[in-house]
């Protein structure tokens, strides 16, 4: 019976204390994770330095630091606070997100650790499950929906070496900023291939979903004034049923059935191109 026991008792040890290497290109920094702790070797470019690197080392336990010999984070954002506030516009608040998806995309989306136990903690809490799904190109833009002076950052995706005269990837997250720290603006919704957003004009945001060949909606949104709410100011359906064996289909307003010629037009009202368009730039 002991040797029964034994056995899994090993695996699930190796497979909590051994770590899989993570290569960043950064300039070489290497990280060792576990599932129980991760061990990083940093070697940064870095033109600032003597040497033309930031190197370093830093360990963590479940995630919670306890050696890290470089300037301390908190020690940075206080010199960055005091000397070099970032401005209203652009918020360094985003910088967490962005990061995670820059080690997505420089390690390949973890595919090497699609058959691991660490695989699915690989990836950084604000990365979507729709956009992991598959290997993509990744872009992000800052874009001041609302107007009210505050750049939301839109987080999208686009297939490798797709050429189009306009450059529209597929959205896959928004998030706004609350003076202190970035907020999904829509938390409930998985934004991907059956839901997603558009912009337009007049801080419209347009979100289309469709949850099976017979029913699919568009509803219409802006944000709020707090600068990280979505509220919703009009909802559309459209749903299908067979009378013998003719689609019959239904089309609705905020619960009040509408003609389909309404339905299009009344949708088509909103969607009033933007006069800027977002500036797209790949996450690498």
């Amino acid at each position: 019976m002991k040797r029964k026991v034994w056995i899994p008792m090993t695996v699930i040890a190796a497979m909590l204390l051994i770590p899989v290497p993570l290569r960043y290109k950064d300039g070489g920094s290497v990280c060792f994770k576990a599932v129980l702790y991760d061990v990083t070797r940093f070697h940064q470019l870095d033109l600032d330095s003597q040497t033309g690197y930031d190197d370093g080392w830093r360990i963590r336990i479940l995630g919670i630091p306890v050696y890290d010999d470089r300037e301390e984070p908190d020690t940075k954002e206080a010199d960055m606070a005091e000397h070099e506030a970032p401005p209203r516009g652009q918020p360094a608040a985003y910088d967490p997100i962005l990061e995670e998806y820059s080690q997505m995309v420089q390690n390949d989306f973890y595919v090497d650790l699609r058959d691991s136990e660490l695989y699915e903690s690989s990836f950084g809490e604000h990365i979507s499950m729709e956009i992991r799904t598959h290997e993509q190109d990744i872009y992000y833009a800052l874009y001041d929906i609302d107007g009210n002076g505050t750049q939301e950052l839109l987080i999208a995706g686009g297939e490798h070496g797709t050429v189009s005269p306009v450059f529209t990837p597929w959205n896959y997250d928004l998030y706004g900023w609350n003076g202190t720290h970035a907020v999904r603006i829509f938390p409930e919704i998985e934004f991907g291939y059956r839901t997603n957003f558009s912009l337009y004009e007049n801080g419209v945001i347009e979100v289309f979903y469709s949850s099976s060949a017979a029913e699919s909606g568009t509803d219409l949104y802006k944000i709020s004034d707090d600068g990280v709410n979505a509220v919703r100011i009009d909802s559309f359906t459209s749903t299908a049923r067979l009378e013998g064996e003719t689609p019959v289909f239904t089309y609705m307003q905020n619960g009040t059935e509408i003609s389909e010629e309404e339905y299009h037009a009344r949708i088509q009202a909103y969607e009033i191109p933007l006069s800027e368009a977002p500036e797209w730039i790949q996450i690498q």
